[in-house]
C-alpha cells in the first residue's frame, strides 16, 4: 500500500495558515499575486531542509558524481568536509561511496568497510551502465551514520556483527558433541574430519546442528558473539577468535572511563611500555619533577642530604675520576697524598717490626718518603730509605 495524505477537506482548511512547528506557509486559496506566498513557503522549506543536503551526493557528469559540503563530528573532533565535484566512477558497477572518519572520500567497488575495523560515514552507492546512471541510480546511506540501535551502550561493541551465541568452544575433529539438539552452536577450534559425523570442518567456524549434521558459518573480520560456557564475549579479527570481556567487566570499563578524563589510546601507552612522558611524570627524588632532570634539578635535590654531595661530585666518585680532593684512604694510620718521614716514623714507632738484621726498623735520613702500590694493604716503600 502506498502512503496517504489526508483528505482534500482536511488540506484545504490549512488554506492562509502555517505549519506549527516550522511555521511554513501554506498559500491561501484564490491568492494573486500567489508568488510572493510561494517564494516563502519555499524559502522556509530549502531553510528547514538545509542540514538534510550535508553530504548528500548528486550526478555531475556521466560517469562522474558530487558530494555537498557538511560537518560531522569524529568523537570530539568537528570535521568541515568542503564537498567535491567531478569524482570518477567505475563503468558497468555498484560504486560504493564514503567518508572515512578524518574526511577523506573514498570510492570503490567491493562494498562499504566493516565498521568495527575502518570507521566511516557511508554515503550512496551508484550504479553503473553503458557509460552512464541515472538519478535513480543514487542510493542515499546516509541514514547508517544517523540512527543507531537504542539500548545499553558499550562503546564500539554496537558496530561489530554480532552473530547468535555459541555453547563452547570445541574441537570438532576430537571431541564433537555427541547427542546435540536441533539450533545448538559451537565454535569449533579444530581442522579437518570431525570424530562423530566425519564431516570436514574448519577451525574458527560456527558450527550448528541442522538435525542431520552441522552448518558451517564461516565468520568475517568483525563478527562477534557470546560463548555461554565461559560468559565471555569474543571477536574475530581475522585470524582468530579473541576475548572481548564480559558483561560486567565492559560495564565497569565503561563507567571508568566515563568518569575520568582518560581515553582508550592513552590507557595503551600507559601499559604497552611506550614513551608516557606527555602523559605525566615521576617524582624520582623530592625536588626533581621530570624524567629529563637538569644537574640543577639534581643539586637541589640532594641538598637535603648534604652541602657537599652534589652532582658533579657524584661523578667524580663513579666515573673513575681523581677523587683526591673529595675523601682520603687511611693505611695503618698513614694519610694518602703527601707523607713526610715523621708521619712515616711516627706511625711505625713500637710496631715491633725489626730490619733484616734483627734490629728495630727505623726511618734513615730526612728524604722524601714515596709510596707506591695499588691499594692501602700492599705498601712498598721506595729504595734509598
Amino acid at each position: 500500500m502506498t502512503e496517504s495524505y489526508p483528505t482534500d477537506t482536511e488540506l484545504n482548511e490549512m488554506s492562509g495558515t502555517a505549519d506549527t512547528e516550522q511555521e511554513v506557509l501554506f498559500i491561501s486559496t484564490g491568492e494573486s499575486p500567489y508568488y510572493t506566498s510561494f517564494y516563502k513557503m519555499l524559502y522556509r522549506l530549502l531553510d528547514v531542509a538545509r542540514r538534510a543536503g550535508d553530504l548528500r551526493v548528486y550526478k555531475d557528469g556521466d560517469l562522474t558524481f558530487g558530494v555537498r559540503a557538511g560537518k560531522y563530528f569524529n568523537g570530539d573532533t568537528a570535521v568541515d568536509y568542503a564537498g567535491t565535484t567531478a569524482q570518477t566512477l567505475t563503468n558497468n558497477q555498484t560504486n560504493y561511496i564514503y567518508l572515512t572518519a578524518d574526511g577523506t572520500l573514498t570510492v570503490n567497488i567491493t562494498g562499504f568497510p566493516i565498521s568495527s575495523v575502518t570507521q566511516h560515514i557511508p554515503l550512496a552507492t551508484i550504479v553503473t551502465a553503458s557509460g552512464t546512471y541515472t538519478h535513480s541510480n543514487i542510493i542515499d546511506y546516509r541514514g547508517r551514520s544517523i540512527f543507531q540501535v537504542c539500548g545499553a551502550s558499550t562503546g564500539n561493541l554496537n558496530l561489530l556483527d554480532w552473530q547468535e551465541s555459541v555453547l563452547d568452544e570445541l574441537d570438532f575433529t576430537a571431541a564433537e558433541p555427541g547427542a546435540p539438539t536441533l539450533g545448538d552452536r559451537y565454535l569449533n577450534t579444530g581442522s579437518g574430519a570431525s570424530s562423530g559425523t566425519t564431516q570436514t570442518v574448519a577451525a574458527n567456524d560456527i558450527e550448528e546442528w541442522n538435525g542431520t549434521n552441522w552448518t558451517e558459518i564461516t565468520p568475517t573480520e568483525g563478527a562477534a558473539c557470546m560463548v555461554e560456557d565461559r560468559n565471555m564475549l569474543i571477536g574475530f579479527n581475522g585470524t582468530a577468535w579473541v576475548d572481548i570481556g564480559t558483561f560486567a567487566l565492559l560495564n565497569e570499563a565503561q563507567v571508568f572511563f566515563a568518569a575520568t578524563d582518560i581515553t582508550g589510546a592513552q590507557a595503551e601507552t600507559l601499559t604497552d611500555a611506550s614513551n608516557a612522558d606527555s602523559l605525566h611524570v615521576h617524582t624520582l627524588v623530592t625536588g626533581i619533577t621530570d624524567v629529563t632532570a637538569t644537574e640543577v634539578e639534581i643539586n637541589q635535590a640532594l641538598d637535603g642530604i648534604s652541602a657537599n654531595v652534589t652532582f658533579t661530585n657524584l661523578n667524580t666518585l663513579t666515573g673513575a675520576s681523581n677523587a683526591d680532593a673529595l675523601h682520603t684512604h687511611a693505611a695503618a694510620g698513614l694519610e694518602a697524598n703527601s707523607v713526610g718521614v715523621s708521619e712515616i716514623a711516627a706511625a711505625i714507632a713500637g710496631t715491633g717490626l725489626t730490619g733484616g738484621g734483627g734490629s728495630a726498623l727505623a726511618i734513615k735520613g730526612s728524604l722524601a718518603i714515596t709510596l707506591t702500590g695499588s691499594n692501602d694493604t700492599g705498601i712498598t716503600w721506595a729504595t734509598g730509605l
